[in-house]
């Protein structure tokens, strides 16, 4: 998937200049990525989980004493999250307070990780992020272990996307499923929660056994209704 750039106004420079600005599609939560890397690599989650645990405690022991680390992946190093604290009777030839909380951990990535990277990307110019519609990233079924294709009525599904905010209140928003059959029937999600703009979990509705593509609508600002759809199909079966 190629990364969006999309030019905004820029108020520190003013008169209608306009500056890129990289909309970000969303954040990978750790027990995907560990799923991800057990299809990819073959391993277990277990042993992958051991050895990101492994590398959190060795960097812990040697950044805990000042020291630069050097991996694969880039330099961690610590240093100093943000101005010390000023002495409270305002008399400069004090020391400052300083304390662990003035301490953060700078990463500078390896450099030919960095071009690896660069080498992979696509960039797509994209509308102002305020016109985008909405994205469906990842569906999930709570009660199949997790599978993403399939589901019956009454069971659990997790949406992530982005910009997913919609007005229970409106019937021409929400969540909805159309069938692939001639007639496209779209029958609405009614029972559901959302957190935040990012996630929506509900309820599959009483549907008919067959293929279903899920779509989010929403109305930003009041404006036009704005439709995400999910790039693949869930099949519906009988509920048992």
């Amino acid at each position: 998937m190629p990364l969006k750039v999309a030019l905004v106004k820029d108020n520190i420079r003013g008169n209608g200049a306009l500056a890129p600005r990289l909309v970000r599609q969303g954040k990978v939560d750790f027990p995907f990525f560990l799923r991800f890397m057990e299809k990819t690599t073959g391993r277990s989650g277990p042993d992958l989980r051991a050895a990101f645990d492994t590398l959190s405690d060795a960097l812990l022991f040697f950044l805990r004493e000042g020291n630069e680390v050097r991996t694969p992946l880039g330099v961690f190093a610590p240093g100093m999250r943000s101005r010390p604290r000023d002495p409270e009777a305002g008399d400069s030839s004090q020391w400052p307070t300083i304390d662990s909380e003035s301490i953060g951990i700078n990463f500078r990535p390896d450099s030919a990780f960095l071009k690896r990277i660069r080498r992979a990307i696509s960039i797509d110019m994209v509308e102002a992020p305020e016109l985008i519609p909405p994205s469906i990233l990842r569906v999930e079924n709570m009660n199949c272990d997790r599978s993403v294709g399939e589901g019956s009525p009454g069971q659990i599904l997790h949406i992530w996307g982005r910009r997913l905010s919609f007005s229970r209140m409106d019937p021409e928003q929400g969540v909805f499923f159309v069938s692939a059959a001639p007639e496209a029937k779209a029958t609405r999600m009614s029972v559901y929660s959302r957190n935040g703009s990012n996630n929506v979990d509900g309820k599959i509705p009483d549907l008919s056994p067959g293929a279903y593509s899920i779509e989010i609508r929403t109305r930003p600002k009041g404006k036009g209704v704005r439709v995400g759809k999910y790039a693949a199909m869930i099949r519906i079966f009988q509920a048992e």
